[in-house]
């Protein structure tokens, strides 16, 4: 009985890591999307921090390799406003929601992105205006309520220098940034 267990258990371990190293050739979508978008940057040391003051605090250490213990192991350690990232509405206000108890179908909804990064690269203070919106839905139709609208500034470019992600000049000197919330009702439309 020993034997049969033993066997039966390698071989769910053998397919268990052959079904693991299987890549899909074709991304296959929900009904109704047409594409998936991935908005995150990578986790490295170069993430411009939340504000100027915070430390960047980034640290990776490797605890295993392969080589020596047949398994890859990483510890890593970052500040809780790094990189790309969700917040909870909780961290705006008591009592709302945390990451946790948000229903993960308010985080899937059809997205507009307004495209400005042609002004950005002229005028790295551009801000939107309600004639960029009203040429988006001129060529596009109206935003469709409860779309997430998001703006592409172009800014994405910049993102592994703090000193060009800052934009800090004699015009806009920032030394602290005031973000907005990531998720809350007040980013949709509708």
């Amino acid at each position: 009985m020993k034997i049969q267990t033993f066997v039966i258990g390698c071989a769910l371990a053998l397919a268990l890591l052959l079904f693991a190293q299987q890549r899909r050739t074709e991304t296959v979508l929900p009904s109704g999307f047409h594409t998936v978008v991935d908005l995150t940057h990578t986790i490295n040391d170069k993430v411009p921090p939340f504000n100027l003051a915070q430390k960047a605090d980034f640290k990776v250490t490797t605890q295993a390799t392969i080589a020596k213990d047949k398994v890859f192991v990483r510890n890593f350690s970052m500040p809780e406003h790094y990189g790309t990232h969700i917040d909870a509405p909780a961290h705006f206000a008591a009592g709302l929601w945390t990451v946790d108890q948000i229903p993960p179908e308010r985080l899937i909804a059809p997205i507009v992105v307004l495209d400005i990064s042609s002004k950005t690269k002229t005028n790295a203070d551009y801000q939107l205006s309600v004639e960029d919106i009203a040429d988006w839905e001129q060529a596009h139709g109206q935003i469709p309520g409860n779309a997430i609208v998001m703006l592409n500034t172009g800014w994405g470019s910049r993102w592994n220098s703090v000193k060009d992600f800052r934009n800090a000049d004699a015009k806009s000197a920032v030394t602290n940034v005031r973000m907005e919330p990531a998720y809350t009702d007040s980013c949709r439309t509708g």
